[in-house]
C-alpha cells in the first residue's frame, strides 16, 4: 500500500514544526516543539475520532511505534475499539 512509512527515524529527529505529521495508516508524530515529540495512532469509529498515545520520541523509535500499533508495510493499524 502506498503512503506508509512517510517518516523515517532521521526525518522524525529533524522535524521541528509543531503539529501532527502523518506516517500513514493512522500513525502520527505529534510535535509540540523541538524537544517534545510523541507517537500517536488516530482512528475513527462510528463517526467519532480517537487518538491513542504510543510514547515519546526518541524513547519510542519509529519502528517501535509501528510495532506497538501493528502497522506494517501492507496493513493499516489494527484499530482499537473505544473501550480498549
Amino acid at each position: 500500500m502506498a503512503g506508509f512509512h512517510k517518516l523515517c527515524d532521521l526525518k522524525a529527529r529533524t522535524i521541528s514544526k509543531p503539529g501532527r505529521h502523518s506516517n500513514g495508516g493512522g500513525l502520527y508524530l505529534r510535535v509540540r516543539n523541538v524537544n517534545a515529540k510523541s507517537w500517536a495512532f488516530k482512528w475513527v469509529s462510528n463517526g467519532k475520532s480517537y487518538e491513542y498515545g504510543l510514547g515519546g520520541y526518541p524513547a519510542v523509535t519509529h519502528a517501535a511505534a509501528r510495532t506497538r500499533n501493528g502497522v506494517s508495510g501492507q496493513t493499516g493499524g489494527r484499530g482499537r475499539s473505544a473501550d480498549g
